[in-house]
């Protein structure tokens, strides 16, 4: 039953337009939709949770703008980026 009740959720917030999406420009540009929360930020790790995944970034120089659009945007110099199911 647990396997039913998790894809219903999933689907839920597929349909509601809450999945995240990441744009990747080069090694010095992310953009992350639907941010929840700023868990974690310095100029070497941005970590963030949105309704789907917490997403942690690494890099040097990094900096995060655009807090108000329902997205922010990492800027500097990445070097990777990981994701992890909420």
């Amino acid at each position: 039953m647990g396997n039913i009740k998790d894809s219903l959720s999933e689907l839920r917030k597929r349909n509601a337009y809450l999945d995240t999406s990441v744009y990747i420009s080069g090694n010095h540009l992310l953009e992350i939709d639907h941010c929840r929360k700023i868990v974690e930020y310095n100029d070497v790790y941005v970590k963030v949770k949105t309704p789907t995944v917490i997403v942690s970034v690494w890099g040097s120089g990094l900096t995060i703008s655009d807090y108000n659009t329902d997205g922010i945007v990492v800027n500097g110099k990445i070097s990777s980026v990981e994701f992890e199911e909420v």
